[in-house]
């Protein structure tokens, strides 16, 4: 059974503000995407579950939680659904398989409390489209730079 959401009032912190390191920080989230991540070079390993949040700004951002971290989050994870997010790790973000520009990416720790929020009369932002232009896709085919 999920912990209630609490009363506090939404926090306003943002993506923008990350630094690289270990972020006690409230951040307001809305989770629009999950996936597993697997490993086909090693008999389809599942190595964990790949994410897409967007905050309050509209900032998209790819997170990860660990296979080994799984267990503590999986029953939670709802698309479209707000969280409150802290006690995770920022990371540089990764140069392959990107889903978000973002310069960071976030990994779930021990620590990380992924609360669901209740969030009836929240404004929040729903997804966010990257247009290209063509060149700059022609650019990209067979490089597994980017999603």
């Amino acid at each position: 059974m999920s912990p209630p959401a609490s009363s506090k009032p939404l926090t306003t912190k943002t993506f923008d503000g990350l630094q690289g390191d270990f972020c006690k920080d409230e951040i307001l989230v809305r989770l629009i995407h999950f996936w597993e991540a697997r490993n086909f070079r090693q008999g389809n390993a599942l190595m964990g579950v790949e994410l897409v949040l967007i905050d309050t700004n509209a900032t998209r951002i790819q997170g990860f939680i660990s296979a080994n971290r799984l267990f503590r989050y999986k029953d939670k994870l709802k698309r479209n659904s707000i969280y409150k997010l802290s006690k995770f790790v920022s990371n540089p973000s990764k140069k392959l398989y990107r889903v978000a520009s973002h310069k960071y990416s976030i990994s779930f720790t021990d620590q990380t409390l992924f609360v669901e929020e209740n969030a009836e009369n929240s404004e929040r932002h729903t997804q966010q489209f990257r247009l290209r232009h063509f060149e700059d896709l022609a650019s990209m085919v067979d490089k597994h730079t980017d999603l």
